[in-house]
This record gives structure tokens, sequence and C-alpha cells, in this order.
């Protein structure tokens, strides 16, 4: 059951956190994702990273970070495809965005900002493939399937990042 995350990320803790939008970091985790086993949430956009390269878009509606698969319906302009099962041990990770293709000229901070609040542990994550990225945890486990990392960056295009632990290389904490 997904009590167990729920009990971790506390909408009072993310209040307080600076790094990651606090409003679309309680509606994305604990409104869209609370939902009893088989209910669907409200639709939410990501970009799936899957381990050997592959990028898909669309929106999720039964992403539970303790689900082995979850289903997007891909982005498309356009076409009205069907909904995909996506096997999360697959994947390198499943980042929650603002919009689907971002700006590639945006240049990420890799700190947070001076004074920020920060709640969780402080990680640089390294995956597999080189990517860097740094951020908060309030649930880093290496032996969890994988973890919610809040970008120390508030500007950037990724919301919240559910890191897959067997597509990390490395993490480091600051």
């Amino acid at each position: 059951m997904f009590l167990g995350f729920v009990a971790i990320v506390s909408p009072i803790l993310f209040t307080e956190l600076s790094a990651f939008n606090t409003c679309l970091l309680s509606d994305i985790i604990l409104k869209k994702f609370h939902s009893q086993a088989g209910e669907k949430m409200e639709p939410v956009k990501v970009v799936v990273r899957y381990a050997d390269g592959r990028i898909l878009r669309g929106y999720t509606e039964d992403f539970l970070p303790t689900n082995p698969s979850f289903h997007i319906r891909p982005f498309n302009p356009g076409t009205s495809e069907d909904s995909v099962e996506i096997l999360v041990k697959d994947l390198k990770a499943v980042f929650f965005v603002r919009e689907f293709l971002g700006d590639p000229n945006f240049m990420e901070r890799k700190e947070f900002l001076e004074g920020a609040k920060i709640i969780g542990k402080v990680l640089e994550v390294t995956f597999q493939d080189g990517e860097l990225i740094v951020g908060s945890s309030l649930n880093y486990d290496p032996e969890r399937p994988g973890f919610f990392l809040s970008p120390a960056d508030p500007a950037g295009n990724n919301l919240g990042v559910f890191v897959v632990s067997q597509s990390v290389k490395k993490v480091r904490f600051l």
C-alpha cells in the first residue's frame, strides 16, 4: 500500500522546501499520487527516460513508487495514442515536468540557492550514462527500487524526479 510513502512525504515537510516548487510538489506527490490501488489519479506530465536511452513523453494517471509498472498516454500532438505500459525496471528515471520539451538552452543549476531551506539529504546523483543531477531526497535508500529527488534548480523544467536505483552509478552526499 502507498501509505508508507505518504508518511515520509508529509505536506507539512513539503511546505518548507524551497528548491522544489512546494505547491507543485504537494499537488504532484500527495494529491495526484495518493490513490488506492486500481484508482486513477489526475493526469501528470512526465518524461520517461529508459536505461537504453529511449525517451517517452506523456501523461500518467497510475504511477506509484512501489509498483513495478505504470501507464503513460503518449504526448504526440494531433494523435490519440493508447496508453503504454512502462516497466520501472527498464527505466533510468521518471521526470515530472512543467513542459514536455523544456528549453534546450536552459543551463540547470547544480547547487541550491543560497539561503534555501532544504529538507532531506542533499545528493549529487550520477547516472550510468554520465548525466548528473543535484537535489534533495527525503527517502533515499540504495536498497529500494527508486527514490524521489527534488531538483536543486527551482527554475528548471523538472518539478521532481523518480530515480530508478539500478540506473545510478554513484550518489554523493553534499
